[in-house]
């Protein structure tokens, strides 16, 4: 053996001598359970479901919200996509809403939410973050249609019927005696008997599926639950039929600004957060929202 060779071989051993020992190498938060407090998001790699704001900024309002400063944020086109990347390492953590951290840790025991006690920014509010309400598009049409909206959830708001699917489809979503409510299940689209409004079109209604159990899609990807339980009330007062279309979160207000859609699901109405300029208004919040979470692997 060459002299060169011997050099090439005793290399390659100590590369993967390195390799094989970690020596030199650091691991990346996340990786063997290393997230377990707020500090372990320095350096992180954190994911979320893809919105209007673009990945850059998304980092720089999670680095004033945290405090930490990540090592990269990456928006994704579902939470099924961000759950396989906190499972396969790609991600050391998940951004998301207290409603859907709720729904992502009693499902799997494995998911975890940080301690965010020292986050001042996300504790310390004396209000809810913003609410879940539907969005329309800011024309007369869609103006008319919020009012109508409004209208039905203020009754069935006063009527109870709101805290009922609430209690149901969001705080007992991962109850295995909760039923999966389907469209099939609308009353809206046999017999319509709570008439606030009189007309023959159907109500088209975009959902993405972003934010579970406040939207959710089967696995042939049709939407059930709190959605579709609360559309079927607000529908029977507005007297339509509804047909749902399920949309991707990042694009689902050019859909609902070319017409593809009358109304939008879910969308969070900031009360702390303000946005300019908006295209689109909103109705009344159904669900309030506290807090930001962030879900890790224990």
């Amino acid at each position: 053996m060459t002299n060169k060779s011997k050099w090439l071989t005793i290399l390659v051993c100590f590369v993967l001598l390195l390799l094989l020992t970690g020596f030199g190498f650091k691991k990346a938060p996340g990786k063997g359970g290393r997230i377990a407090s707020a500090d372990d998001l320095k350096g992180a790699s954190m994911v979320g479901v893809s919105g209007r704001m673009p990945d850059n900024s998304a980092a720089i309002f999670f680095r004033s919200l945290t405090g930490r400063k990540l090592g990269r944020y990456k928006g994704l086109k579902s939470m099924d996509e961000c759950l396989y990347a906190l499972k396969n390492g790609s991600a050391d953590v998940i951004w998301t809403t207290d409603v859907t951290a709720d729904y992502l840790t009693a499902r799997d025991e494995t998911l975890a939410r940080l301690d965010t006690s020292d986050m001042a920014a996300i504790e310390n509010t004396a209000e809810p973050r913003f609410s879940f309400g539907m969005a329309a598009a800011d024309t007369e049409k869609g103006r008319e249609l919020i009012g109508q909206i409004n209208d039905a959830l203020d009754y069935i708001r006063a009527d109870g019927i709101l805290d009922t699917l609430t209690d149901t489809y969001i705080d007992h979503a991962t109850d295995e005696s909760t039923p999966k409510f389907r469209q099939k299940d609308m009353v809206v689209n046999d017999s319509i008997h709570k008439v606030f409004y009189r007309t023959s079109k159907v109500l088209k209604v975009g959902v993405t599926g972003a934010v579970p159990p406040v939207e959710l899609l089967d696995e042939n990807g049709r939407p059930y639950g709190f959605c579709v339980a609360l559309m079927d009330e607000v529908a029977q007062i507005l007297q339509r039929r509804v047909k749902f279309i399920v949309l991707d979160n990042e694009t689902a207000f050019s859909s609902l600004q070319k017409g593809r859609v009358d109304i939008i699901f879910s969308y969070g109405a900031g009360r702390i957060t303000t946005e300019s300029a908006r295209g689109w208004v909103m109705s009344e919040g159904y669900l309030d929202v506290q807090k930001y979470d962030f879900i890790y692997i224990k």
